[in-house]
């Protein structure tokens, strides 16, 4: 299989995933969000009452505090249990090191409140998690430098010498020539005093940490065919949203031959909608400048090097290009419902339970 292959093959299982665009599923969920904001679908008679029940917000904001003590209550998130003695350092320190990615480099209680939240409200809450590894660049000014300090400074490949001017006796002498002009070499001696560097460079920073995000259910999208909540299996699942081109550099894709960014169906979708109450929200507008791609990442069985037996990759589009093919080891989505249904990887919310009640009490209410 080669990589035009693979991107119909992506293409075709994203057109067919859950909730790729509209259907029932979107429509049940923006049904719930506007239940839950209290905007009822069946309109009052002109000069009636129009109260309205809010059993739905009711339900959901009683049960969530409950739901997040289990977990914040306590400084641990997780904690590791030691097999014997000479583990019990080593399990400490693991509980220490989970703890401290969860808390302090990810929003910890907020990821729990967005995650329980969705999947009481609509039906799954489904959180990504990943190492991402970035680089991103800043400026810095440096005065009176001698030859020495020069030296080390220049010497580090993440620094790059972007402005430089060079010092003698009070006189300002431009870099490679002293005052007449004529060729010098760094370390220039004018009239017996030492030349000093001002300097402006521009420092790259990589690094890596664990990245923890709850998505938008709309962004998420998982194989009809997949049977299950457990994610551990599935053929076919990605997050697609978009980001801009500084964002895409710091994934390490190459954004220089990308032609334009391919639509994204979420802005458009029932529930996207719904959530967002207010008119200016729902048309937003990039800066004048700031172009934004879509960004698909899937993860899919597929046989791609062709020994007969399917193997799990990451593929990236960007733009409606793979900018990213590469094998994976596990799947980095995890799912919660409130209410599982066999053999069904969607099952009941709060809110699904809820809303007939909530339409029924409503209208005894008006007529009362």
């Amino acid at each position: 299989m080669n990589e035009a292959e693979l991107l119909t093959l992506i293409d075709q299982e994203e057109r067919q995933a859950l909730a790729y665009f509209g259907g029932s599923l979107s429509r049940e969920r923006e049904v719930a969000i506007e239940y839950y904001h209290g905007n009822l679908d069946i309109a009052a008679p002109a000069g009636r009452s129009a109260v309205v029940s809010t059993d739905v917000r009711d339900a959901i904001d009683g049960m969530l505090p409950d739901l997040l003590d289990v977990f914040l209550s306590s400084s641990d998130i997780v904690r590791f249990e030691p097999n014997g003695p000479e583990d019990e350092d080593a399990a400490n320190q693991a509980t220490e090191v989970a703890n401290y990615v969860f808390y302090r480099e990810n929003n910890g209680a907020l990821i729990l409140y967005e995650w329980f939240k969705t999947a009481l409200l609509e039906k799954n809450g489904v959180v990504k998690y990943w190492w991402e590894e970035s680089e991103n660049a800043s400026r810095e000014t440096y005065q009176g430098l001698n030859e020495i300090q020069l030296q080390m400074l220049a010497a580090d490949p993440n620094v790059e010498i972007v402005e430089h001017t060079q010092t003698s006796g009070g006189a300002e002498v431009q870099k490679g020539e002293n005052q007449e002009g004529e060729p010098q070499t760094p370390g220039y001696e004018q009239q017996g005093q030492e030349i000093l560097h001002d300097v402006t460079i521009k420092v790259k920073n990589k690094k890596g940490k664990v990245c923890i995000q709850s998505l938008p259910p709309e962004e998420f999208l998982v194989s009809i065919r997949h049977n299950s909540l457990s994610l551990k299996d599935c053929g076919f699942c990605a997050h697609r949203t978009k980001k801009t081109a500084s964002q895409l550099k710091e994934m390490g894709i190459d954004v220089t031959d990308l032609k334009g960014g391919d639509e994204n169906p979420t802005d458009f979708t029932p529930e996207y909608l719904a959530r967002r109450r207010f008119a200016e929200e729902r048309t937003p507008n990039t800066a004048d400048g700031v172009k934004e791609y879509g960004v698909l990442d899937a993860y899919v069985m597929v046989d791609y090097d062709g020994d007969g037996f399917d193997e799990l990759r990451r593929v990236v589009r960007v733009g409606g290009e793979i900018k990213i093919n590469e094998e994976a080891d596990h799947i980095p989505f995890a799912a919660i419902c409130p209410n599982i249904m066999p053999f069904r990887f969607f099952g009941l919310s709060i809110a699904d339970l809820l809303v007939d009640i909530q339409r029924n009490k409503s209208v005894l209410k008006r007529q009362m």
